[in-house]
């Protein structure tokens, strides 16, 4: 993706919106539970919870996710390395 796709990735999460993204082989799934956003990894069509993130609000939510280790890339500096399949 490129840095405006994933600013606007960063914007939509913080309003609540869900996400699928493939980083190399792997798609994981965010999905905001209440005010913490839990990341699965996706294999056919079936979800396996891997973590949760949760700040103080939905920003510092969103922020941590993208500071985050995710099948070994970091959305805030590999971003041109993944892809976005879904923005819900």
């Amino acid at each position: 993706m490129t840095r405006n796709e994933l600013n606007d990735l960063h914007e939509k999460l913080c309003y609540g919106h869900d996400a699928e993204i493939q980083i190399s082989d792997t798609r994981l799934f965010f999905e905001w539970r209440d005010a913490a956003i839990e990341v699965y990894k996706m294999k056919e069509g079936v979800g396996e919870k891997l973590f949760d993130f949760a700040g103080q609000t939905r920003l510092e939510t969103v922020d941590l996710l993208f500071a985050a280790s995710l099948n070994g890339k970091i959305l805030n500096n590999d971003y041109s390395d993944i892809q976005i399949i879904d923005i819900e």
